[in-house]
Parts: C-alpha cells; sequence; structure tokens
C-alpha cells in the first residue's frame, strides 16, 4: 500500500506493507488513549488507586495464576463494580484485558529472544492452551503473526 508523507518543507510516497500499516495505526490509537488518559480527571479516591496499583500488581507477580473477579475484589477489600471499573479508569483497560496484553507483551519479548523455542511454546508459557488462539490474539494486538516477528 502507498503511503503519503508529508510536512511543511517535504512529501514523499514511499511503498509500505499491510502489517506495518496496521502496526503504525496501532500504535497512533495507543498514543491518542494515552493523551485522553492524561487529560481525564479521576473519580477514584487515593486509597482505591492504592488497592488498584496492589492488585495489578499481585497480577503481573502472578500472572500464570487464574483469579476471579471475585477473588481479587476480596483481597484488594474493594467491591466488584469499583473494582472493574476503577480498574478499567486507572489502566485504560480491563482487568483480564491488562493481563492478557501483559501476557502477548512477554510472549511478544520471549519470540524476540527466545531463539529456538517454537511459537507453540511460547504459546503454552503465554497462557494458551490452543496455539491458534495464541496467534489470533497476537496478530490482533501487534498487527502480524508470532513467526513473522522472528524475521
Amino acid at each position: 500500500m502507498k503511503v503519503v508523507l508529508k510536512s511543511e518543507t517535504f512529501s514523499v510516497e514511499i511503498e509500505l506493507p499491510q502489517e506495518m500499516i496496521q502496526a503504525i495505526e496501532s500504535l497512533a490509537q495507543q498514543i491518542d488513549q494515552a493523551k485522553l488518559k492524561q487529560h481525564k480527571k479521576t473519580t477514584l479516591r487515593q486509597g482505591d488507586i492504592e488497592k488498584l496499583h496492589e492488585i495489578r500488581n499481585l497480577l503481573l507477580a502472578n500472572r500464570q495464576i487464574p483469579f476471579s473477579i471475585e477473588e481479587l475484589a476480596k483481597i484488594a477489600g474493594i467491591n466488584r463494580t469499583k473494582l472493574q471499573a476503577g480498574f478499567k479508569e486507572l489502566f485504560g483497560n480491563t482487568v483480564f484485558g491488562y493481563l492478557s496484553d501483559q501476557r502477548l507483551e512477554d510472549a511478544r519479548r520471549l519470540i524476540l529472544d527466545g531463539g529456538n523455542m517454537s511459537i507453540s511454546e511460547v504459546a503454552a508459557i503465554a497462557g494458551y492452551k490452543n496455539p491458534q488462539h495464541f496467534t489470533a490474539a497476537f496478530k490482533r494486538k501487534f498487527g502480524v503473526l508470532p513467526r513473522d516477528v522472528r524475521r
């Protein structure tokens, strides 16, 4: 696909692969979301923010443990609704969406650094029982297939 890059001093037309365009669009969307998040006032109290950070840290330290929302709410000492709404407000994603994104980021690093580890092995480490589901989730997040990251 041809893309035109413009500035005040120049304009250039280049050919980019579709995967790269999707990755750039995804990055631009993430930047826009981050900008909106910076300007948005929070309705959370400081104590709730601290509890939500504790839950996030717990999830990151124990990525392979399948916590339920009820368990996390009990651990945090807040109700289920406040946990879910507060987590999304603070971190820009649902509890399990955030955890899934982190697992996919870990998988991407494994693929890049893992050398001869197969995609199926990486999928299992990332918590996916089915490598095809992992591949689909990876492509949705990064815009490329896991095997193409290695190249």
